[in-house]
């Protein structure tokens, strides 16, 4: 972005934290070089946004309100004319938003209808192809491609091909994709590592509550003598009450907070979730990571993270 200050727009999607999370650092950047940046967002993202930025200013935007059952991927196709429904609101709601604003660029965290037509809009992704088997993908390309079309640019937030994490996701010939490199809001530090396990729990309900229960159950049971869960529910209050007293549990912790506490631990467990192993990789850190059940994006990073001996992956919670 060039030395003019501009009023900036970051909208990440409200779908677990991660996209929340990846969009700290851009905004962050944009700060240090003195744009203004207002965040548009809803749900437990933008109650995080708020945590983490509480001078900025916020707009809330519809929530998508996705929801897993089983068989996931058909219980995900009968929501689409819903998902459809939501960002042809939150389409209007920004364009309402933008009269008054003078906003001058929008970065767009996965939300397809965040975008005007006479304001440069970004797209931030990685997911310009579905992880949902190649002749399904093929099936659903121009759909999504009707979603990415508003754009002018697309940001990847990976490396480049061979070398990348996203595998099939991101391989596109499309001139407007920028692959900007994994975006992190933590550093690497060289840490005494004193926590024995780390539980990540993350992702949209109900399968975050689910897998937070079944660790809940098991934890008495696991031999370490240091654990710590981290709920990953901003908003609440920031510390729980427990009888086992090897067993700490946060609700959410700032940034600060949990990179240290990733880089104290010697052991993780967390979902396949991409912007976690974004965080992980930029951090020398390893993990056993658990995808949720049913859901293809997750399940497809796990086996590449595990063909490329950079993960440990459990299949079964």
């Amino acid at each position: 972005m060039n030395a003019e200050k501009r009023h900036v727009v970051v909208a990440p999607l409200n779908w677990g934290l991660g996209h929340a999370t990846r969009s700290m650092p851009i905004i962050r950047e944009l700060l240090k070089q003195g744009h203004r940046v207002t965040v548009a967002s809803d749900g437990l993202a933008l109650k995080l946004m708020q945590s983490e930025f509480p001078s900025l200013d916020f707009w809330e935007l519809p929530g998508y309100g996705v929801h897993y059952q089983k068989p996931v991927l058909l219980s995900l196709t009968r929501q689409i004319p819903d998902i459809q429904r939501i960002i042809r609101q939150e389409h209007l709601k920004i364009l309402d938003r933008l009269k008054a604003s003078h906003a001058n660029v929008i970065i767009s965290d996965n939300r397809y209808g965040v975008w005007h037509p006479d304001i440069p809009s970004i797209l931030i992704t990685h997911q310009i192809q579905l992880p949902i088997g190649r002749r399904m993908t093929k099936f659903m390309n121009p759909w999504l491609g009707r979603y990415l079309n508003p754009f002018r640019e697309i940001w990847v937030p990976d490396f480049a091909p061979p070398d990348h994490l996203t595998g099939y996701m991101t391989e596109t010939r499309d001139s407007r994709v920028v692959r900007i490199g994994p975006l992190t809001r933590f550093a690497q530090r060289d840490l005494e590592e004193n926590i024995d396990l780390l539980v990540l729990i993350s992702g949209p309900e109900p399968a975050r509550t689910r897998w937070e229960t079944h660790i809940l159950q098991e934890a008495a049971r696991l031999p370490y003598q240091q654990m710590v869960l981290l709920r990953g529910l901003p908003g609440e209050a920031s510390r729980l009450q427990h009888s086992n007293e090897r067993l700490t549990i946060h609700n959410h912790l700032p940034a600060q907070a949990l990179n240290t506490l990733i880089g104290k631990s010697r052991a993780i467990i967390c979902r396949a979730g991409y912007s976690t192993i974004m965080d992980l990789m930029i951090m020398g850190k390893s993990a056993i990571m658990v995808p949720t059940p049913g859901q293809p994006e997750q399940e497809y990073l796990a086996r590449r993270l595990d063909n490329k001996h950079l993960a440990v992956v459990r299949y079964t919670e």
